[in-house]
């Protein structure tokens, strides 16, 4: 009979699936033609992402992740251990996402010592000795003390910002008044109350009652003691200084 020969190669050739998509996407590569029982390479863009061993038919079927690379079109490439290759193209539809900065945390702030003050005393009369206590302020600072506007003392913290100091409450009305205490970044207010009781009527000692004087006139009274400290009193004659018998001031 007559016989027939002829020669043909077989040329490898490789299927993708999905053709397209985004960074990340799973894809799944299968081929025909290759060797037998061979292992194959895949690269993605001359990167080797994945192997597999191919059938005794030369076929094999896996899988690859897509590569987090911008949108554009890419060569898919498989080979096996004789150089048979074989590529496909894929596009990656969308560029992975930019990396978010993450956002720097606040240096933590340093501890800072609770403040703390008091006075001995909320009330008492005008001359009274008041003393006046801090914790927590400026260490080595200059803490000022202030009766109303009044700066009535002066006192350095220690080095753990701690500070004594005493003062003597000033000739004032009677009533709430605000104790102020400030190094210049810590203040505090604290209210004082001078005592509204007055001082006893003083009784009249000069010039003796119903003897007729010659200038120079002399007054004096008997001592009066009170808390509060200088007593002062205003004496008045007469309200018009030609000391008219009608100006004459008399049991007032």
């Amino acid at each position: 009979g007559n016989e027939v020969e002829a020669e043909f190669t077989v040329e490898p050739e490789i299927f993708l699936d999905p053709l397209s998509g985004s960074a990340n996407t799973t894809v799944t590569v299968s081929d025909t033609g290759f060797g037998r029982r061979q292992e194959v390479v895949i690269y993605f863009y001359n990167a080797g992402l994945a192997t597999a061993t191919t059938s005794t038919q030369g076929s094999f079927d896996t899988t690859f992740t897509v590569p987090e690379l911008g949108t554009d079109i890419y060569d898919v490439e498989v080979e096996d251990e004789d150089e048979n290759t074989d590529s496909a193209k894929f596009t990656v539809t969308s560029a992975p996402p930019s990396p978010t900065e993450p956002t720097p945390s606040p240096a933590p702030s340093p501890p800072v010592s609770a403040t703390t003050a008091s006075i001995s005393s909320s009330a008492g009369p005008v001359g009274a000795y008041v003393s006046a206590v801090g914790t927590g302020f400026k260490a080595g600072g200059a803490v000022t003390i202030k009766y109303d506007d009044e700066e009535v003392a002066t006192i350095t913290a220690d080095a753990s910002g701690m500070f004594v100091v005493a003062f003597e409450v000033p000739v004032s009305k009677y009533g709430d008044h605000t104790i102020t205490l400030s190094d210049g970044i810590n203040t505090h207010e604290l209210t004082f109350t001078v005592e509204s009781t007055p001082p006893q009527v003083p009784s009249p000692l000069l010039p003796e009652m119903g003897v007729k004087l010659k200038p120079p006139i002399s007054f004096d009274w008997k001592d009066v003691d009170d808390e509060s400290t200088p007593v002062t009193y205003t004496l008045q004659v007469a309200i018009s200084t030609d000391f008219s018998a009608a100006s004459i001031v008399l049991e007032k």
